[in-house]
């Protein structure tokens, strides 16, 4: 049911049972097949999504035609984090990584969710301050950090959010390209087929594209 998976969201983490089957009326569900955008950079918002199951990643295109993806969304997050206040833009383009399900709230119906419950304003505000914060992150390590400090960042960050615990490691089932990970990295797809090949050799990584085995112990050294 839509009330069940909601109670997982923090921003709806102290409703009461019946403001929360509310909500669960007011939010409809979408399945999306892999590769399906959910709205485009510059779109108007007209609604505030939450992640049931799949992921969804969220991209922008540099002044010189390259994806940027600046965002990876699993179970559990909510999007956009701007534009739900006037209506857009949307700030990025987003589009699904594999068979994706996201419950839909009418960005007005959402407005007066902030009105009537002030619990979800302050989880929302929380929200946005850790992803302001994620972002002053990325900026940083972009412009301090060698590309395998950074590719290795960008793997311990996909194992906390989407990887399947083995003992000491984490597997990634992944949707993702080697242009993808470059993409988040801010190197070249080459330079990601390298470091993983060497990643690989030093035992640090095994297993191939769509399925890495991590050791994070010996990786977070690494970076």
């Amino acid at each position: 049911m839509v009330r069940e998976y909601l109670r997982s969201f923090p921003l709806f983490a102290d409703l009461a049972e019946a403001d929360l089957t509310k909500v669960g009326e007011l939010v409809r569900q979408r399945k999306y097949r892999e590769a399906m955008y959910v709205f485009a950079e510059g779109d108007p918002v007209e609604a505030v999504y939450f992640i049931q199951s799949g992921m969804v990643k969220a991209s922008r295109m540099d002044d010189e035609g390259h994806e940027q993806i600046v965002n990876l969304l699993v179970p559990g997050d909510f999007f956009p984090h701007v534009g739900f206040l006037d209506g857009g833009p949307a700030p990025a383009t987003t589009v699904t990584v594999g068979e994706t399900i996201l419950g839909l709230l009418n960005r007005r119906d959402f407005m007066a969710l902030l009105g009537e419950h002030p619990s979800i304003t302050a989880r929302l505000l929380a929200a946005m301050d850790k992803r302001l914060r994620g972002l002053q992150d990325q900026v940083k390590e972009l412009g301090l950090l060698t590309a395998p400090s950074r590719v290795g960042r960008i793997l311990l960050r996909l194992a906390q959010q989407i990887g399947e615990d083995r003992g000491e490691l984490k597997v990634l089932h992944l949707g993702l390209s080697q242009q993808d990970v470059a993409s988040m990295a801010g190197v070249s797809r080459e330079t990601v087929s390298r470091l993983l090949s060497e990643f690989r050799r030093e035992g640090i990584v095994s297993g191939e594209a769509n399925q890495l085995v991590i050791d994070v112990k010996r990786l977070t050294k690494m970076v």
